[in-house]
Protein backbone atom coordinates (compact mmCIF):
# COMPACT_ATOMS: atom_id res chain seq x y z
CA UNK A 1 0.00 0.00 0.00
CA UNK A 2 2.77 2.27 0.67
CA UNK A 3 4.43 1.35 -2.45
CA UNK A 4 1.30 2.44 -4.29
CA UNK A 5 0.77 6.09 -2.38
CA UNK A 6 4.77 6.39 -3.21
CA UNK A 7 4.32 5.67 -7.18
CA UNK A 8 1.15 7.62 -7.40
CA UNK A 9 2.84 10.42 -5.64
CA UNK A 10 5.83 10.13 -7.81
CA UNK A 11 3.35 10.60 -10.97
CA UNK A 12 1.78 13.50 -9.95
CA UNK A 13 4.86 15.10 -9.17
CA UNK A 14 6.70 14.47 -12.31
CA UNK A 15 3.23 15.47 -14.44
CA UNK A 16 3.35 18.38 -12.76
CA UNK A 17 6.89 19.37 -13.40
CA UNK A 18 6.57 18.13 -16.91
CA UNK A 19 3.00 20.40 -17.47
CA UNK A 20 5.02 23.34 -16.00
CA UNK A 21 8.09 23.56 -17.91
CA UNK A 22 6.05 22.54 -20.92
CA UNK A 23 3.88 25.67 -20.55
CA UNK A 24 7.18 27.60 -19.75
CA UNK A 25 8.78 26.40 -23.18
CA UNK A 26 5.63 26.96 -25.28
CA UNK A 27 5.62 30.55 -23.73
CA UNK A 28 9.40 31.27 -24.78
CA UNK A 29 8.96 29.55 -27.77
CA UNK A 30 6.02 32.42 -29.09
CA UNK A 31 7.73 35.87 -29.32
CA UNK A 32 10.10 37.80 -31.33
CA UNK A 33 12.70 37.28 -29.35
CA UNK A 34 12.71 33.38 -30.19
CA UNK A 35 11.26 33.85 -33.73
CA UNK A 36 13.62 36.01 -35.24
CA UNK A 37 16.66 34.56 -33.49
CA UNK A 38 16.78 33.32 -37.20
CA UNK A 39 18.57 35.65 -39.16
CA UNK A 40 16.25 34.92 -42.02
CA UNK A 41 13.19 36.50 -39.85
CA UNK A 42 15.16 39.73 -39.11
CA UNK A 43 12.78 41.74 -42.09
CA UNK A 44 9.80 40.54 -40.49
CA UNK A 45 11.12 41.43 -36.56
CA UNK A 46 12.04 44.86 -37.82
CA UNK A 47 8.22 45.75 -39.63
CA UNK A 48 6.92 43.97 -37.05
CA UNK A 49 8.62 46.13 -33.74
CA UNK A 50 7.07 48.99 -36.29
CA UNK A 51 3.54 47.94 -35.99
CA UNK A 52 0.83 48.70 -33.68
CA UNK A 53 0.80 44.70 -32.96
CA UNK A 54 4.35 44.86 -32.05
CA UNK A 55 3.84 47.65 -28.82
CA UNK A 56 4.28 50.72 -31.19
CA UNK A 57 1.18 52.35 -30.17
CA UNK A 58 0.20 54.25 -26.94
CA UNK A 59 -0.60 51.75 -24.11
CA UNK A 60 2.82 49.53 -24.93
CA UNK A 61 0.61 46.41 -25.89
CA UNK A 62 2.53 44.22 -27.83
CA UNK A 63 1.19 40.89 -29.39
CA UNK A 64 3.14 37.95 -29.93
CA UNK A 65 3.94 35.97 -32.81
CA UNK A 66 1.99 33.17 -31.86
CA UNK A 67 -1.04 35.10 -31.32
CA UNK A 68 -1.07 35.86 -35.14
CA UNK A 69 0.64 33.00 -36.84
CA UNK A 70 -0.95 30.10 -34.76
CA UNK A 71 -4.95 28.77 -34.52
CA UNK A 72 -6.78 30.05 -31.09
CA UNK A 73 -9.55 27.53 -32.10
CA UNK A 74 -8.78 24.46 -29.48
CA UNK A 75 -5.51 23.31 -27.79
CA UNK A 76 -4.86 20.67 -29.84
CA UNK A 77 -5.07 22.56 -33.35
CA UNK A 78 -2.61 25.11 -31.57
CA UNK A 79 -0.10 22.47 -30.03
CA UNK A 80 -0.05 20.78 -33.36
CA UNK A 81 0.46 23.64 -35.62
CA UNK A 82 3.11 24.94 -33.60
CA UNK A 83 4.93 21.86 -33.11
CA UNK A 84 4.54 20.98 -36.80
CA UNK A 85 5.49 24.60 -38.07
CA UNK A 86 8.34 24.46 -35.42
CA UNK A 87 9.31 21.32 -37.32
CA UNK A 88 9.22 22.64 -40.83
CA UNK A 89 11.01 25.84 -39.70
CA UNK A 90 13.89 24.34 -38.30
CA UNK A 91 14.50 21.76 -40.98
CA UNK A 92 14.57 24.17 -43.78
CA UNK A 93 17.32 26.47 -41.48
CA UNK A 94 19.33 23.37 -40.65
CA UNK A 95 19.09 22.55 -43.99
CA UNK A 96 20.00 25.60 -45.46
CA UNK A 97 16.88 25.77 -47.38
CA UNK A 98 15.90 29.14 -45.57
CA UNK A 99 17.44 31.27 -48.39
CA UNK A 100 15.75 29.97 -51.00
CA UNK A 101 12.29 31.10 -49.52
CA UNK A 102 10.66 34.05 -51.78
CA UNK A 103 8.77 36.16 -48.96
CA UNK A 104 7.22 38.34 -51.43
CA UNK A 105 5.10 35.32 -52.75
CA UNK A 106 4.50 34.44 -49.01
CA UNK A 107 3.06 37.61 -48.37
CA UNK A 108 0.40 36.88 -51.56
CA UNK A 109 -0.40 34.13 -49.53
CA UNK A 110 -0.85 35.53 -45.92
CA UNK A 111 -4.37 34.09 -45.25
CA UNK A 112 -2.36 30.56 -45.10
CA UNK A 113 -0.17 32.26 -42.20
CA UNK A 114 -2.11 34.34 -39.98
CA UNK A 115 -5.54 32.54 -38.53
CA UNK A 116 -8.70 34.51 -37.72
CA UNK A 117 -9.33 32.79 -34.69
CA UNK A 118 -6.08 34.77 -33.25
CA UNK A 119 -7.24 37.91 -34.89
CA UNK A 120 -10.81 37.53 -32.85
CA UNK A 121 -8.94 36.55 -29.18
CA UNK A 122 -8.12 40.24 -29.22
CA UNK A 123 -10.83 41.87 -31.07
CA UNK A 124 -13.96 40.01 -30.31
CA UNK A 125 -16.18 43.08 -30.23
CA UNK A 126 -15.90 43.42 -34.32
CA UNK A 127 -18.63 40.64 -33.94
CA UNK A 128 -20.84 43.21 -32.29
CA UNK A 129 -20.74 45.62 -35.39
CA UNK A 130 -21.65 48.70 -32.83
CA UNK A 131 -18.61 51.07 -34.18
CA UNK A 132 -19.50 54.35 -34.17
CA UNK A 133 -17.50 54.44 -38.15
CA UNK A 134 -20.31 53.36 -40.36
CA UNK A 135 -18.51 51.81 -42.72
CA UNK A 136 -16.28 49.74 -40.16
CA UNK A 137 -19.54 48.23 -39.46
CA UNK A 138 -20.52 47.65 -42.90
CA UNK A 139 -17.36 45.97 -43.64
CA UNK A 140 -16.98 43.78 -40.18
CA UNK A 141 -20.64 42.72 -41.33
CA UNK A 142 -19.73 42.00 -44.72
CA UNK A 143 -16.82 40.17 -43.14
CA UNK A 144 -19.06 37.93 -40.82
CA UNK A 145 -21.64 37.08 -43.41
CA UNK A 146 -18.98 36.00 -45.39
CA UNK A 147 -16.42 34.54 -43.02
CA UNK A 148 -15.80 31.28 -45.43
CA UNK A 149 -14.55 33.24 -47.76
CA UNK A 150 -12.82 36.40 -46.18
CA UNK A 151 -10.40 36.80 -43.76
CA UNK A 152 -9.04 39.19 -41.92
CA UNK A 153 -5.92 40.13 -43.89
CA UNK A 154 -8.31 40.24 -47.05
CA UNK A 155 -8.81 43.79 -46.03
CA UNK A 156 -6.28 44.43 -42.72
CA UNK A 157 -3.34 43.57 -45.46
CA UNK A 158 -0.39 45.45 -43.68
CA UNK A 159 -1.27 44.35 -40.25
CA UNK A 160 1.10 42.72 -38.11
CA UNK A 161 4.32 44.00 -39.82
CA UNK A 162 4.24 47.74 -41.00
CA UNK A 163 7.18 48.53 -44.00
CA UNK A 164 7.42 44.51 -44.41
CA UNK A 165 7.14 44.98 -48.14
CA UNK A 166 10.41 47.30 -47.72
CA UNK A 167 12.35 45.92 -45.09
CA UNK A 168 11.96 42.60 -47.70
CA UNK A 169 13.07 44.45 -51.03
CA UNK A 170 16.62 45.42 -48.95
CA UNK A 171 17.75 42.02 -48.73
Amino acid sequence: MKKTIIFISSIVVLTLIFVFFSHKAIKMTGGDKFCASCHVMQPMKKSYIKDVHGGNNNLGIKANCVDCHLPHDNMFNYLGTKAYNGIKEFSITALGKDKDINWQDKLEHKKDYVYDSGCMSCHQDITKVNSKNEMQNIMHKRYLDYANELKCVSCHTHVGHDGLRGELNKL
